[in-house]
């Protein structure tokens, strides 16, 4: 387990996952929620849902899976790794990561992504 992920960036996590359960309608019971990239990566039944990865590669393995299938991709284009943000149009099986080069980047790249993006990414999950 990677301490500074959880002490840094699980705090981040949590105002996203707030974020999200305000602006998504969701059924009764249903809230966003936070998991490790560890158990993302071992919960095959996780890979399915979307998911919104933070902090970067190497530190988090998810963000690393997603950055380098947005990469190998060329029909994305430059929209890859914007703003430390990886959203593709059209969702990609509705994947996003956001980080920055330190934890206070990745923060701002949390809320940006809320402000600018998030919206965006709940209506490519509810169609």
């Amino acid at each position: 387990m990677n301490v500074f992920a959880e002490l840094l960036d699980r705090p981040v996590a949590e105002l996203l996952r707030d974020a999200i359960d305000a602006q998504a309608v969701l059924p009764a019971g249903k809230r966003a929620i936070i998991v490790t990239d560890v158990w993302w990566l071992r919960e095959e039944r996780l890979q399915s849902l979307p998911t919104i990865a933070i902090g970067g590669p190497p530190s988090n393995a998810t963000t690393e899976r997603i950055a380098k299938r947005v990469e190998s991709d060329p029909e994305l284009g430059d929209h890859a790794l914007q703003r430390g943000i990886v959203h593709p149009p059209g969702g990609l099986d509705a994947r996003a990561a956001l980080w920055g080069a330190s934890a206070a980047e990745t923060a701002e790249c949390v809320r940006t992504f809320i402000a600018e993006d998030l919206q965006g990414f709940i209506s490519d999950v509810w169609r």
